[in-house]
């Protein structure tokens, strides 16, 4: 079956555990995020990271941010939003 649209992966092509986000979102937050060290849940995939080859190639995309300003961006974003309420 033929589509008119094509797919990418828009990454990075590096992967983050998620200690790693949650640090990149206290620094972001100036404060520390409530979370807990448990077991892998069932279904859980052990790692994913998306592969930006597709898009570097045919659309000349690349990641530009650092995992750092990524959080920074998505708690500016939430924080307009919320003040916008």
């Amino acid at each position: 079956m033929k589509h008119n649209y094509d797919v990418f992966n828009l990454g990075s092509g590096k992967g983050y555990s998620v200690y790693e986000v949650v640090k990149g979102y206290e620094e972001a937050l100036g404060k520390p995020v409530n979370w807990a060290y448990t077991e892998r849940r069932s279904g859980d995939v052990p790692k994913l990271v998306a592969d930006p080859k597709k898009a570097n190639t045919e659309l000349g995309w690349k990641t530009e941010l650092s995992l750092k300003e990524m959080c920074e961006d998505s708690v500016n974003f939430v924080q307009k939003r919320m003040m916008k309420k």
